[in-house]
C-alpha cells in the first residue's frame, strides 16, 4: 500500500509546498527502477521569493570557489550570503561564482572624451583652430568693430560670449586690537669701524 496512487497529495518536509499525482506508471518490472522520480508541483509565489539575482558589481579578488572535502579540491560556487538592505533580518544564501574576470558598473573618471565637455567635431566656423572668443556683459556688436581694429589678429575668426556678474551687499565687521610697543627697552647694537688710508688720514664710521 506504499505505491503512489492517482489523486493522493505528497508535501514537502521542508518547504511545506504540496502536489497532487496526477500520472503514475507503473516500472517496477523495467530494468533501473526508479528512473521516474519526477514530481511536478504547484509553483506559489510571495513576499520573501527570491525569484531571479544578478550581479550588479562583484568587486576585485573574487575566487568564486570553494573547497570540496570530498575530492580535496575546490569548486565553482563560493557560499554566500546577502542580505536585504530594508531589513537585515532577511538573507538569501547562494552559491557565487564570476569565473575569472569579475563584474563591475562601467565609470568614466572623467569627462575629458565627452564631446561637447572639451572635445568638439570642427565645423569651421565657431569650432576651429582660428577662432576665439570674447567674454564680456556687454554686446559683441558694440566693441566688435574697435576689437578688430585694435586687437584682432588677421586670418582669426572672432566671437563674442556673454558673462554677466551679480552685485551683493556684504556686511562686514572689522574688530581691531592695538598693542603698544617700546622699542628703548631693546637694546642698540653700534657697529665702530676704523679705517686707515695711510699717512696720517684716519676715517671712523658709525
Amino acid at each position: 500500500e506504499s505505491d503512489f496512487r492517482i489523486g493522493d497529495t505528497i508535501v514537502g518536509q521542508t518547504s511545506g509546498i504540496a502536489a497532487v499525482i496526477e500520472n503514475v506508471n507503473e516500472m517496477r518490472m523495467m530494468p533501473r527502477t526508479g528512473l521516474n522520480a519526477r514530481i511536478s508541483s504547484i509553483a506559489k509565489s510571495g513576499d520573501g521569493f527570491a525569484t531571479g539575482l544578478s550581479i550588479l558589481d562583484s568587486g576585485f579578488g573574487y575566487s568564486g570557489k570553494k573547497y570540496d572535502s570530498t575530492f580535496d579540491s575546490y569548486i565553482p560556487g563560493e557560499p554566500l550570503t546577502l542580505k536585504s538592505f530594508d531589513d537585515e533580518n532577511k538573507e538569501i544564501k547562494v552559491e557565487g561564482f564570476v569565473e575569472n574576470n569579475g563584474i563591475a558598473p562601467g565609470l568614466h573618471p572623467s569627462r575629458r572624451s565627452f564631446l561637447s565637455s572639451d572635445k568638439y567635431l570642427q565645423d569651421n566656423d565657431f569650432y576651429q583652430e582660428y577662432s576665439y572668443q570674447v567674454l564680456t556683459a556687454l554686446p559683441f556688436s558694440q566693441y566688435k568693430s574697435t576689437l578688430i581694429e585694435v586687437l584682432h589678429l588677421a586670418g582669426s575668426k572672432p566671437f563674442g560670449g556673454y558673462k554677466g556678474t551679480a552685485e551683493n551687499d556684504i556686511s562686514i565687521i572689522s574688530t581691531s586690537s592695538e598693542s603698544t610697543f617700546d622699542i628703548k627697552q631693546f637694546g642698540l647694537f653700534i657697529n665702530e669701524n676704523t679705517f686707515a688710508l695711510g699717512g696720517n688720514t684716519v676715517i671712523q664710521s658709525t
